[in-house]
């Protein structure tokens, strides 16, 4: 799996992440809900984060150094389910939520987490000092980022919306997450 990062072109690569991350997301939002939103901090700046991270990955893993064994396909293997496994443990713990926040847990969550728990071990095991104190440096805004979106309860962004601004959305007396194509927008 890693070795497909090794000849991917990641300006090719950058754009399939953001059209099957964030696009979705907001398309689904605007749709269903009636409003594109994204007041988490972890979460917009986030994919940022990652998607640097990931092109120092890419970019360690072109230069062509042999990764330790330890990383082969069992190593990827495992990190593939524990991703998997987080997405649904999230699905499930947040099922009664929008469309959008679905595909998120679905989709989105397993790629970025099976992306973190390959990359930075790759990086850590064969990259240069630059890269490893960057990615360490990036993974330490992203933890102060999700800090602050915990503190302040953002990350449950459609209700710190609603409480903090009074938002109101397309399906807010609705159960079944359809669209209200009735309502005024």
């Amino acid at each position: 799996m890693l070795s497909t990062f090794s000849i991917l072109d990641i300006v090719a690569a950058l754009f399939v992440f953001m059209l099957v991350s964030a696009v979705p997301i907001q398309l689904m939002r605007n749709y269903f809900e009636g409003s594109q939103y994204q007041v988490a901090w972890s979460a917009d700046w986030g994919g940022t984060i990652l998607i640097l991270v990931s092109m120092i990955g890419i970019g360690t893993l072109q230069r062509g150094p042999i990764l330790p064994p330890w990383m082969g396909y069992p190593f990827q293997l495992a990190m593939l389910v524990i991703s998997l496994w987080i997405g649904l443990t999230w699905l499930k713990e947040d099922w009664n939520t929008q469309w959008a926040d679905r595909y998120h847990h679905l989709v989105v969550a397993p790629i970025q987490f099976f992306l973190i728990l390959t990359i930075v071990p790759a990086i850590l095991a064969r990259g240069t000092g630059a890269e490893i104190i960057a990615t360490l440096g990036f993974l330490a805004l992203f933890a102060v980022l999700l800090g602050f979106d915990l503190k302040d309860g953002r990350l449950a962004q459609r209700p710190w919306l609603k409480k903090r601004w009074g938002v109101k959305f397309l399906n807010d007396d609705k159960n079944d997450f359809s669209r209200d194509d009735e309502g005024e927008r």
